[in-house]
């Protein structure tokens, strides 16, 4: 039986990798796409922020969250168009 539970815990934390791998390519494509409409074009801050959301979200769940507040706080008004 212990080598059952075994494959059933490295199962369960292949699943919870790849869910926070999910969530933090989300939270740093939704950035990114939302900063690169209320900055300049040719500025880099929306790579810098959807990366550094990114591994954020990979730290954990909490940083990630703090991180995405503190964009939202933070991000210029949208660019007219």
């Amino acid at each position: 039986m212990p080598g059952f539970m075994a494959v059933f815990h490295w199962m369960f934390a292949g699943i919870v990798l790849l869910v926070e791998l999910v969530i933090a390519t989300a939270a740093a494509w939704y950035v990114y796409n939302d900063s690169s409409k209320r900055y300049p074009e040719d500025s880099p801050a929306p790579v810098v922020w959807a990366v550094v959301m990114f591994f954020a979200f990979l730290a954990g769940l909490v940083p990630g969250l703090v991180l995405l507040l503190l964009y939202l706080l933070v991000r210029p008004p949208r660019r007219r168009l």
